[in-house]
């Protein structure tokens, strides 16, 4: 009976510890601004404290729109160009929400404080209100939902025809759980890791259309106005191009044939309007913001005109010149960029 006695008071000493150390660990763990309950197994909460790109789904990033920095200033997205104007800093509060600040000390709130859907997200003084915190969310391993604290609603992209998310100068607004999941799901880009937010790197390259022709400068010419076409095949000086970027984060498209660039005919910004080659003079309409639709397309989007290079009806013909047209995200409007 004495040994029994021993065995109980050992047994049960050993028990008490396990008990312990469990309670222990679980408290740390439930107490660890860290850890968040999904559910079973609990994961690691990042912090995600630093200074940020937001780029969207859509190959842009967020932007203090005209570069202010007042208040009441309305963050759009715009292509990447690394200024100030597209960093944002995320500080954890102690509360596990994040403050979001844009360059010039002012935070990101809801406009008029509102909860409704559509509010645009702009600048304002001052810290601390629920109107001025965040919920980040991880979504997947390279994008985070982005949650206000006041309204319960998600910032989002707009949305527009043919699934459209990429238009240049769109107001961030807030919108319902309920909307679509490249909407309202962002990649958040370190300052340092900036060269991953460059659509295109300089080079030669063909440029050929959704339906498989290829860009050329029509009939070997060298001289300014001859037109962009579609051709079959590709290898000739006259369908291979130099794609330079610039200091504003937009591209310079030259034939290696010509050495003239992409242009679009009169400064037009209009509809229909060819685009052709012409000497470079640095002027708006031999720019092109180059944005990733894809894995496999890109569309070019004309500065001066906010206007995308068309193949008119998505044909696909021979000696078809190409033009203009508004940015509806049709397969008339993607290309694929061949390095050479």
């Amino acid at each position: 009976m004495k040994t029994k006695f021993k065995l109980s008071l050992t047994h049960a000493a050993a028990i008490m510890l396990l008990v312990a150390f469990a309670a222990l660990a679980l408290g740390s763990i439930e107490s660890s601004p860290d850890f968040y309950d999904s559910g079973t197994p609990r994961v690691t909460v990042p912090d995600y404290s630093g200074t940020y790109f937001i780029a969207t789904r859509g190959g842009l990033v967020f932007e203090l729109s005209g570069g202010n920095v007042e208040n009441g200033t309305k963050i759009v997205q715009w292509a990447y160009h690394g200024g100030e104007n597209q960093q944002f800093r995320f500080e954890r509060q102690s509360d596990g929400t994040y403050s979001i600040q844009a360059a010039g000390g002012r935070y990101l709130h809801i406009e008029n404080s509102s909860t409704d859907d559509g509010a645009s997200i702009v600048l304002w003084d001052g810290f601390g209100s629920a109107n001025t915190r965040y919920n980040i969310e991880r979504h997947d391993a390279n994008h985070v939902s982005i949650t206000s604290v006041h309204s319960g609603k998600h910032i989002t992209v707009p949305m527009h025809e043919n699934n459209n998310i990429s238009i240049l100068g769109d107001t961030l607004n807030q919108w319902n759980a309920g909307t679509n999941v490249n909407q309202r799901t962002f990649s958040l880009v370190p300052v340092n890791n900036r060269n991953s937010l460059i659509p295109v790197q300089n080079g030669t390259y063909a440029i050929q259309a959704s339906l498989g022709r290829y860009l050329y400068i029509q009939s070997n010419r060298t001289d300014n106005g001859a037109p962009i076409v579609l051709w079959e095949g590709v290898g000739a000086a006259n369908s291979l191009y130099t794609i330079e970027r610039q200091p504003d984060g937009t591209y310079m498209i030259k034939s290696n044939h010509s050495n003239r660039v992409f242009d679009v005919a009169g400064r037009s910004t209009t509809n229909g309007a060819a685009v052709h080659q012409w000497d470079w003079s640095n002027l708006s309409n031999q720019k092109w913001y180059i944005i990733k639709v894809n894995d496999d397309f890109y569309k070019l989007i004309n500065q001066n005109s906010w206007k995308a290079l068309d193949v008119p009806n998505n044909r696909n013909e021979n000696g078809l010149g190409l033009i203009q047209h508004d940015d509806n995200g049709n397969a008339a409007q993607q290309f694929r960029l061949i390095r050479r």
